[in-house]
């Protein structure tokens, strides 16, 4: 079974869905976690543009946490 982008766009919105519709705490700690330690078990079958594919992403949501943890410190000022 070939798995489409959109497919897994899909996968991502409904799984967005259904974290906010169990109110599940928004931390961006543990997908990067996640991340970490996948890419961690798996970097021996990982090629380099893998790598640098995967190492954007965790930068992304790294950059959104910062941006998330800046404006929660501006709003208790």
């Amino acid at each position: 079974m070939q798995i489409s982008i959109e497919n897994m766009l899909l996968q991502f919105r409904e799984r967005a869905t259904h974290l906010e519709a169990v109110d599940t705490p928004h931390s961006l700690n543990t997908p990067l976690e996640w991340l970490a330690g996948w890419i961690t078990l798996n970097r021996e079958k990982l090629t380099e543009e893998d790598m640098v594919v995967l190492c954007s992403i965790g930068a992304m949501i790294h950059r959104e946490k910062l941006i998330k943890e800046s404006t929660s410190r501006s709003r208790k000022r």
